[in-house]
């Protein structure tokens, strides 16, 4: 993994994401497997830059949307560029592509993985990162949903939130 940088206070939520966000994005529509990893303590701020305020998640375009609702908003209203990046700007061939978007929500919290979507909160199933050489890396037993639209992805997306740990870190 490669470690891209730190950003202040004073960065926008824009430039993280042009900077950050939609080099990678371009990335994973072209066929890679990418990941944006956001670690830090609590209060850090990760959550601010991975969402953005949670009360402005449904509004189609705003300033302060973090990576993940600027992400959701380029993979289903800009499609054109979707389409330009799988057919390598060969536009003509763009008639017959159908894709395919499945949404995911997990924490790791105290070294387990935590999936945010399953329906056994009370005794959840331990998760375990696997490796394969035809999907490459990936959650055995995830929980994984088909998303139609921005709207949807979104819900999801704030239904895992509702479930994660919030919590001071310990102080060792």
């Amino acid at each position: 993994y490669a470690y891209d940088r730190v950003f202040d206070e004073t960065v926008t939520q824009e430039e993280i994401f042009l900077e950050i966000g939609e080099p990678i994005l371009k990335n994973f529509i072209g066929g890679y497997n990418c990941t944006i990893f956001c670690y830090g303590q609590t209060g850090a701020g990760k959550t601010h830059t991975m969402m953005g305020p949670l009360d402005q998640l449904f509004e189609e375009v705003s300033e302060s949307h973090g990576l993940i609702p600027r992400i959701i908003h380029y993979i289903f209203n800009e499609k054109e560029k979707v389409y330009n990046i799988i057919t390598n700007n060969t536009t003509e061939k763009c008639k017959n592509i159908v894709y395919q978007v499945k949404t995911c929500v997990m924490e790791i919290y105290q070294e387990q993985i935590i999936d945010l979507l399953a329906n056994n909160k009370k005794d959840p199933v331990e998760l375990k990162v696997k490796e394969d050489p035809k999907k490459g890396m990936y959650i055995q037993g995830i929980t994984e949903a088909e998303v139609i639209n921005a709207k949807e992805a979104k819900s999801l997306i704030l239904t895992g939130l509702k479930s994660r740990h919030v919590a001071a870190t310990e102080n060792l």
